[in-house]
């Protein structure tokens, strides 16, 4: 016995184009169903935008960038809404390096000459996904990095505190 007869019909009961119907039915409907259940869920995500105070700690700056951070500069999106505002310089001090000692067996800390540790307090628009924090798509929590784009200057520093009043 073959497969498909003289009248087009699977193992002589069934039409191959019924047959091709069916299996296109039973591989399609899921599909469907899944990318529904997806896209529902997508609508009950709870968004909203909150303005923050957020304290950065940036390591090992050169003079120069230092010496641009002004009070009050601006970030703006695409839109030119203000996204965040350089708040103020908390505290400038010399970067720290490790070196080992003339016996080899330890470290000494020494001030670097150039390089600046900075801490800054920032006011940023992020955007509250479910409780989350978003600035620029990148979350916002304390350890995260977060990058303040100005219109003269990038300044980058890691998240040690975030006031949300």
């Amino acid at each position: 016995m073959s497969i498909l007869d003289k009248n087009g019909k699977v193992f002589g009961r069934i039409n191959i184009i019924d047959l091709s119907v069916i299996f296109l039915l039973l591989f399609t409907v899921p599909v469907f169903i899944f990318s529904y259940l997806a896209m529902a869920a997508k609508k009950y995500k709870q968004e909203s935008l909150v303005k923050v105070t957020v304290e950065l700690k940036a390591y090992k700056l050169d003079p120069e960038l230092v010496r641009a951070l002004k009070d009050g500069d601006v970030e703006r999106d695409v839109s030119c809404k203000i996204i965040g505002v350089f708040d103020k310089v908390s505290d400038v001090a010399p970067s720290t390096t490790a070196i080992f000692s003339s016996d080899s067996q330890s470290f000494i800390m020494i001030d670097d000459p150039v390089k600046k540790d900075v801490t800054a307090m920032l006011r940023l628009s992020c955007k509250d996904i479910n409780g989350y924090l978003y600035y620029k798509s990148s979350p916002v929590k304390v350890g995260s990095i977060v990058t303040f784009s100005a219109p003269m200057y990038d300044f980058t520093g890691t998240v040690i505190r975030i006031d949300r009043s």
